[in-house]
């Protein structure tokens, strides 16, 4: 009889694991698979998940753990599905990943970053060991990529013995794979976001937790399965029926025809969430302004002749019961070929699934009378359908209707009073700004609102989008903003209106920025203090926040009494700059800290004044240079009209000519003049006091 561990099996099996199932081989299948490499095989793309995605899973994983509560009565977080094919490579079995990919490679990152935290005790810590490596070589294994495996095997080697910090969880020069130091900095910089709220036992708990509770399913593939066929079905061929398609069934059933049609449109309008709604429609309902309940459903699309949106599903606008969607049966018509979609020219700030949880936290505050528990709503979008069925399975459908009506009117809001992402073909960094019929009424397409208060509006909101304020790609901001617009008793299109708007909006950032403040000084959050340099542990809200301040005193003229604090530094004077917020999340010491260039004293390298936050990329190339150096390549980017960052414009313009000018003297000096800028924007509302700046 055969090594069963060499044996492809005959049928297709599945099995649930976890990190710690995975390696500690319990069960029938586990003992089978937990001592076999992972191979991700050439025809794969290379790994690519985003920041949102990395943040999402974290967020996800964070929102599951219960603090608290026994591991053995916690819920199991589910990641996903992993499926595979045992095949034999020059003697060696490996476990060849069909699908699944991307999920995995960002477990092995996070238990990357578990493996080096000195926090966790070491019994923990071995564990993680344990999971990426398979004697003292990479658990996962990449076919052709032989950089990407030297990189993981290098790192299993010698973590354990780092003592210069080469492997740390905020060191990513190790790798090769770009998306991969991303998404690597990001797992860093969730658990140093937290670093204030972390006690011993809460990050052995949180560890626990992702050991054992995150599971995913392994489904390994029998004998006879085409599987490059099969992975291109997946990934080309079919689309699976979204959580918010399932939900829109659920909400249309039990109304009549006529109205079944007209909501199934408004529901479609919505979910194609990028770009804006059709101007005559926007017009008719007074841009969201105009008394939605009980309108004449025929009259509700006077204004559009046509109302089509792109892959508009048809199976979906039957009278078809939640549970006949989910039946065995049950199938779309509609077969799309996602590899030709081209990327959106607007992009909205918030996906469907998401925008549909904040205007039902809307929805339940404007109907606070209603008879469900729920008051406060999640904003994770994987718990989309559990999260609207307590409220409307067993409901009247008019209050179907009402939410529908709801969700148009916020959606109408958000069309012509948020920021939308905007493809510049002569900019790298994309136009986040905010485009509406009504800025320019003579105008059949969206312009922008004019003035310093807009201006500022955009800028804010742009902040509020690309920092941690953010929520990882939740915009947590967004169903507080939306209900003051319901709200706001002024016209749109006046003073009154903007500068109402932008007092909401720095009220829900000062709320925030106090949050994280959590009592402390401004100084100290910063590491703005002597013993207190904080390096990569600075929350990178305060980056954001004075990228703001510092656009604000240079570009806005409302700015006022502030603008003497900071002057516009000359190497921003060329008219063609424009500044844009993007994201960043990469801490970049000006002073390197190599200490091999650069006169600023090892103590100081940590300090604020040294600091800027900016892309992966842009660290990389950056690296251990000089600050000269580094200036050179800032000034070559000014060049191109691009601003990487406004704080290390004001830094690069104390001087020109000798890194040796990066003084101690003049990092205190930046560092002090950015805690003024940052403390003068503070003290503009009654959120912040004297007491904690």
């Amino acid at each position: 009889m055969n090594n069963p561990v060499t044996e492809q099996p005959a049928s297709l099996t599945t099995a649930k694991f976890s990190p710690k199932v995975m390696v500690s081989g319990h069960g029938c299948l586990a003992a089978e698979l937990s001592d076999i490499p992972f191979l991700i095989p050439i025809y794969q793309r290379l790994y690519s998940w985003e920041t949102e995605h990395v943040q999402g899973l974290l967020d996800d994983l964070w929102d599951a753990f219960r603090y608290g509560v026994p591991l053995n009565q916690q819920k199991e977080y589910f990641i996903g599905a992993l499926v595979v094919t045992r095949e034999t490579v020059e003697g060696q079995v490996l476990l060849e990943l069909i699908d699944g990919q991307q999920r995995l490679t960002t477990l092995w990152l996070l238990a990357s970053v578990l493996v080096t935290k000195s926090e966790l005790e070491l019994e923990r810590r071995s564990q993680w060991q344990q999971f990426i490596a398979l004697a003292q070589q990479s658990r996962l294994v990449f076919s052709g990529r032989e950089a990407d495996i030297k990189s993981f095997n290098t790192f299993i080697q010698n973590v354990g013995q780092d003592k210069e910090g080469r492997y740390s969880a905020n060191n990513q020069q190790w790798l090769s794979n770009t998306a991969m130091i991303n998404a690597r900095t990001v797992i860093a910089n969730f658990f140093s976001a937290r670093a204030n709220d972390w006690n011993h036992d809460r990050l052995q708990a949180f560890s626990d937790y992702i050991w054992a509770k995150a599971t995913f399913v392994i489904t390994q593939l029998d004998t006879h399965t085409d599987k490059e066929r099969f992975f291109d079905t997946m990934n080309s061929r079919g689309i699976q029926l979204e959580k918010h398609e399932i939900l829109k069934a659920l909400m249309l059933t039990g109304l009549n025809d006529d109205e079944r049609v007209a909501y199934a449109r408004v529901w479609d309008l919505c979910a194609d969430i990028h770009g804006y709604l059709p101007s005559e429609l926007q017009t008719a309902l007074n841009f969201g302004f105009a008394p939605l309940h009980n309108m004449e459903k025929n009259d509700l699309f006077s204004a559009c002749k046509i109302v089509e949106v792109a892959d508009n599903r048809d199976a979906l606008t039957g009278d078809l019961s939640l549970e006949a969607i989910l039946a065995p049966e049950f199938s779309l018509s509609v077969v799309v070929d996602t590899q030709q979609s081209a990327p959106p020219a607007v992009k909205s700030p918030v996906s469907f699934p998401v925008f549909l949880l904040h205007v039902l936290s809307i929805f339940l505050k404007e109907n606070s009378d209603l008879p469900v528990k729920q008051k406060t709503v999640s904003l994770d979008g994987k718990k989309l359908i559990e999260t609207f069925k307590p409220v409307f399975e067993n409901s009247d459908k008019s209050l179907r209707v009402a939410f529908i009506e709801c969700l148009l009117k916020c959606r109408l809001l958000l069309d012509n009073f948020i920021i939308k992402g905007h493809t510049d073909t002569a900019n790298a960094y994309a136009d986040w700004k905010i485009s509406s019929r009504l800025a320019d009424p003579c105008r059949k397409s969206p312009a922008k609102f004019t003035g310093e208060v807009w201006k500022s509006i955009q800028m804010l909101q742009s902040m509020m989008h690309f920092s941690p304020m953010n929520g990882g790609q939740r915009t947590t901001w967004l169903s507080p903003v939306l209900s003051a617009l319901i709200a706001q008793q002024n016209a749109p299109g006046t003073d009154a209106f903007a500068q109402s708007f932008l007092a909401t909006l720095k009220l829900h950032d000062k709320a925030y920025a106090n949050s994280i403040l959590n009592g402390q000084s401004l100084s100290s959050a910063l590491g703005a203090s002597e013993g207190n340099a904080l390096g990569t542990q600075v929350h990178h809200y305060w980056f954001y926040k004075l990228e703001y301040c510092l656009w604000q005193l240079w570009y806005n003229s409302s700015a006022g009494d502030k603008s003497t604090l900071c002057p516009k530094p000359d190497n921003l004077s060329a008219p063609q700059l424009t500044f844009r917020m993007r994201s960043v999340n990469s801490v970049e010491h000006i002073s390197p800290q190599s200490q091999n260039n650069g006169e600023v004293d090892a103590a100081m390298l940590d300090r604020f004044g040294n600091l800027a936050l900016i892309s992966i990329s842009e660290n990389s190339t950056y690296s251990d240079a000089d600050p000269l150096t580094k200036r050179g390549i800032f000034v070559s980017h000014l060049k191109k009209g691009l601003i990487q960052s406004l704080k290390l414009a004001h830094i690069f313009s104390t001087f020109e000519t000798d890194s040796s000018d990066w003084t101690n003297e003049a990092m205190a000096q930046h560092e002090q003049k950015m805690l003024d800028v940052l403390t003068a924007f503070h003290d503009e509302g009654s959120a912040f006091n004297n007491s904690t700046l």
